[in-house]
């Protein structure tokens, strides 16, 4: 399934990554991170100013989501990939996914490559691993 936004009159594939932990089994599918393919810049992460744009966003919740999850040092930016609600509702080891620009990159060419805009954090972190050449 596809997911176009319009953005500054061009369409983008958005890749939406959704926390799959069952802390989460009352509340509708958590967002963690979206990652658009803009023109010319590849994949990056969209900041919480696009977050009204989205059906699945929940408008009663106005703190910040992941806009901060994105880190930029000598010109290099890295990613942490978390899901916010699981840090907040003090669950002991939520799923957290570090990963680099670079990787970034391939990750999300992989899974738009295989038509999956919507994984779960648990399958993003596996990409992640493997395309690292890490297995665990």
């Amino acid at each position: 399934m596809t997911t176009q936004r319009t953005h500054r009159r061009i369409a983008i594939p958005v890749i939406n990554v959704y926390c799959d932990d069952e802390i989460h089994a009352d509340i509708p599918a958590q967002v963690v991170a979206r990652f658009a393919n803009y023109p010319g810049r590849g994949w990056a992460m969209l900041s919480d100013l696009y977050e009204d744009q989205f059906d699945d966003t929940n408008t009663t919740d106005h703190r910040r989501r992941f806009a901060d999850e994105a880190v930029t040092i000598g010109g290099r930016t890295r990613y942490n990939v978390r899901c916010p609600k699981c840090d907040r509702r003090g669950k002991r080891r939520p799923v957290t996914v570090p990963i680099r620009g670079d990787t970034l990159q391939s990750v999300c060419d992989l899974l738009a490559g295989a038509g999956e805009f919507a994984p779960t954090l648990t399958a993003f972190a596996a990409i992640v691993r493997r395309s690292a050449g890490r297995e665990h």
